[in-house]
């Protein structure tokens, strides 16, 4: 039986290292797979979303996987975000018993599946609360009463902008014949940094797929997939779904990737073979050993910055007033 060796660090920075990994796996035709973890170091949340979906596909073919010498905080911080539920075949002895555990919505979101249009809008706030959490953003309202405080009033300019995310994926691959496409996932605030880490990937149809047909694709090409889907309202998806409040503006992405930005952070998107990671001093594309079949997107911000981010200009210029959602961004 072949030991594989998971890689020190299954991040949104080392895409490559944790391709080579999955690729390993795929290849072992033993109903047994051992993985040795004694280097596992780190996983952050688009880490977890591709590891859950990787495990999750070998478990449903019967494969019966071992997470061998994974350390004890290692397993705990899987089993605080839930990564395990789900995994019948999935083994790890140092998982920790059950026990009870502290809400920490403020500074994480738990690995999950999002499985129905309606849980959208739930995870969108949940992500928004992680990312806010104490920002630093006054929490008082307004002393007349006119407005909410500029705390609550940045987790709702967020939760507009992550509810136009999720609802890309939820929606796109759907509506393209893949009925059965997953979307994960998973936030967390690291202290230390002072960066908020969120991701969401899907496993759809993808950008090229997606984006066949539209006038903004300039080459058959999943880099120009990206680049295109990057643009204000393209990968809007107003028909097809029923009425103005249940379809996405197409904003999402875009603003996501400017507020990112704006924060002093970094964007990594994958599709298909294209890797895109973007910062502030600009925009690197590298090709994928393991192609992805969907859409993944990570998003690094810093909390400290964040609330001084004009974020209710940024999509104010991307999407026109009259087609907003009833938050107020002002």
């Amino acid at each position: 039986m072949v030991r594989h060796l998971a890689p020190q660090r299954i991040t949104s920075e080392d895409l490559h290292l944790a391709s080579d990994f999955f690729n390993a796996l795929y290849q072992d035709r033993d109903d047994e797979l051992q993985i040795d973890c004694a280097d596992l170091r780190f996983v952050d949340p688009l880490g977890l979303c591709l590891l859950r979906h990787h495990l999750g596909l070998l478990s449903t073919v019967g494969a019966q996987v071992h997470l061998e010498d994974l350390s004890r905080a290692n397993a705990a911080y899987l089993d605080r975000m839930d990564f395990f539920d789900g995994l019948e075949n999935v083994h790890c002895q140092s998982r920790p018993a059950a026990n009870r555990r502290n809400q920490l919505g403020h500074s994480l979101v738990e690995l999950h599946q999002i499985r129905e249009a309606h849980d959208v809008d739930s995870a969108a706030g949940r992500i928004a609360a992680a990312v806010v959490g104490a920002s630093g953003a006054p929490v008082d309202p307004d002393p007349d009463g006119m407005r909410a405080s500029p705390a609550d009033r940045l987790h709702s300019a967020l939760q507009y902008v992550f509810s136009e995310l999720l609802n890309n994926s939820a929606f796109h691959g759907r509506a393209r014949g893949y009925a059965a496409a997953e979307i994960w996932v998973a936030a967390q605030y690291y202290r230390r940094t002072g960066r908020v880490h969120l991701a969401i990937l899907d496993n759809g149809c993808g950008l090229l797929l997606s984006l066949r047909e539209h006038s903004a694709l300039r080459e058959e090409s999943h880099q120009a997939a990206i680049e295109a889907a990057l643009r204000p309202r393209v990968s809007c998806n107003r028909d097809l779904v029923r009425g103005l409040d249940s379809g996405n503006q197409g904003i999402g992405l875009t603003a996501s990737h400017a507020i990112a930005l704006a924060s002093s952070g970094t964007v990594d998107i994958i599709s298909g073979d294209s890797w895109l990671r973007s910062t502030s001093d600009g925009q690197n594309y590298e090709v994928l050993t393991r192609p992805w079949q969907g859409v993944g997107v990570s998003l690094q911000m810093s909390r400290e910055l964040l609330q001084d981010v004009a974020i209710g200009d940024i999509i104010s210029n991307i999407a026109p007033i009259r087609e907003m959602r009833d938050f107020q961004f002002e």
